[in-house]
């Protein structure tokens, strides 16, 4: 299927959803680069009124999708604060979750979102909590 295709077939909000996701992957690098994390975790978007409450996990999925075609590369960090952002944008709160594993591949750091106590990615169980939240 083809990326027109795939384009057509998404609503009104998720497109919408997927131009801010691509904007927004473009400027949390710079973000995190210039301004301390909980400075960054600070900023509060503007709530939209929405007809239908978002899935967070479909919400999540567009941002993914939409990194996978940048051309450049995001980190989970990014991908996780601009979902987090784009998820209270529409009035879904989330935690985004920090996490570490040691193993055979050496030490690894991962970060996520956490709705209504779930992870929205499957990463996330092979990694132990840090203890700071947001």
């Amino acid at each position: 299927m083809s990326a027109l295709t795939k384009w057509r077939q998404l609503t009104g909000e998720e497109r919408q959803v997927t131009l801010s996701a691509a904007v927004a992957l473009a400027v949390a690098p710079l973000l995190v680069r210039c301004l301390a994390l909980p400075r960054v975790m600070a900023l509060k978007p503007v709530v939209r009124k929405s007809q239908t409450l978002p899935n967070a996990a479909r919400i999540k999925g567009l941002i993914d999708n939409v990194a996978m075609h940048l051309p450049w590369s995001t980190t989970c960090l990014h991908r996780a604060l601009v979902s987090r952002w784009l998820l209270l944008r529409h009035g879904v709160a989330t935690t985004l979750v920090l996490g570490v594993r040691t193993g055979d591949e050496g030490f690894a750091a991962h970060a996520w979102l956490e709705h209504d106590g779930h992870p929205l990615c499957a990463q996330a169980a092979s990694y132990c909590h840090l203890a700071w939240r947001a």
